[in-house]
């Protein structure tokens, strides 16, 4: 598990920040990300709503410190310190803990989120399993090709290039067996190198928080403690999309990446669920938790007059979208220092 909540945070803080150099920079961009579920839930508590709702804001690095301000929401993190500010923008406050205390709290969210999930079990899925009874395999196509389309997005040229991963069970397809489809829809520029340096200070802060580092020092670690521990196969999945990311040459200007679950169709169904048509995908795709968690997006899906349609048997687990606004070299220590009036809590 250890190995898989590693993987998963190298692989998503380099396909969101792209390749790699050292140089102070400051990125002014807009960000959204969607997560359906308890692990939506979880973002929220950490977040509000500054991560789940479009949202302008700025990062900027300067050495061994980042500053993140996205509405409500933002964090300092030191890697020199190995410390983490969690800031409160409207209420001008803010918390610091240690990387140790980061890693302990990660560890105990991924240990309650197991327990849960052993628990919410339905009994057909503790039972119906023989003893001799081996777990699927899983194999995984990857696909990254150009569109032809271009666009001049915020004074960037950028031409489209889409990844998509799809894991699914050996000798079947995703519709026959069901697994996970992640989509990487990218709009990329000519090489900027200044934004390099974003997956140098990810790398680096990777390498100090060890096994329990998330996605990307933006976000908390609690929350892809949790995303790993619900979908094992994800890390694998971000991985490949990242091999394939690397082999594109420029900057992603804009990305929108979605993750998608999709049932399989012979798959037992949660006889203590109301609806029959409860997405299901394989155990060792997230389990029961998966379950439940695709299925209120589905509900939520079908409820929403402008939601995305998706092919039948799929689900929307989560959709992140970034766009770089603008790209400075100029970088201050006040740029990286905790704001005026801000009070620790």
């Amino acid at each position: 598990m250890k190995r898989t909540s590693r993987t998963l945070a190298l692989a998503m803080a380099l396909v969101l920040a792209g390749a790699v150099l050292q140089a102070d920079v400051k990125v002014q961009d807009k960000h959204q990300l969607k997560i359906g579920g308890a692990l939506g839930k979880l973002i929220g508590m950490f977040a509000g709503k500054s991560l789940r709702e479009p949202t302008l804001g700025t990062t900027a690095i300067k050495g061994d410190r980042k500053l993140v301000i996205y509405g409500d929401y933002g964090q300092i993190v030191d890697l020199q310190e190995e410390k983490i500010y969690t800031l409160d923008v409207k209420n001008k406050t803010y918390k610091v803990r240690t990387f140790e205390e980061a890693k302990k709290a990660a560890r105990e969210i991924r240990e309650k989120a197991q327990q849960r999930q052993s628990k919410e079990k339905p009994d057909t899925e503790k039972t119906e399993k023989k003893p001799d009874q081996q777990a699927p395999e899983y194999e995984i196509d990857v696909t990254s090709k150009p569109t032809g389309q271009t666009k001049t997005v915020n004074g960037f040229d950028t031409k489209q290039v889409v990844t998509t991963v799809a894991v699914r069970q050996k000798g079947k397809t995703l519709e026959e067996g069901g697994g996970l489809l992640v989509t990487n829809d990218a709009w990329i520029a000519p090489t900027i190198d200044a934004l390099k340096d974003r997956a140098e200070f990810e790398k680096r802060y990777i390498a100090k928080m060890a096994d329990d580092a998330p996605a990307s020092s933006d976000v908390p670690p609690e929350t892809l403690a949790a995303a790993s521990s619900m979908y094992p196969m994800l890390a694998d999945a971000m991985k490949r999309a990242h091999v394939e990311g690397e082999k594109v040459e420029g900057t992603p200007i804009v990305t929108t990446m979605t993750i998608d679950g999709v049932e399989d169709p012979n798959a037992p169904k949660d006889d203590s669920s109301t609806s029959s048509s409860e997405p299901t995908t394989p155990s060792g795709l997230g389990g029961f938790l998966a379950k439940k968690m695709m299925k209120k997006n589905k509900d939520n899906d079908q409820g929403s007059a402008d939601a995305e349609a998706l092919p039948k048997g799929h689900s929307r687990i989560m959709t992140l979208y970034q766009e770089v606004q603008s790209v400075s070299t100029t970088v201050t220590a006040a740029d990286v220092a905790m704001p005026e009036g801000f009070k620790e809590k």
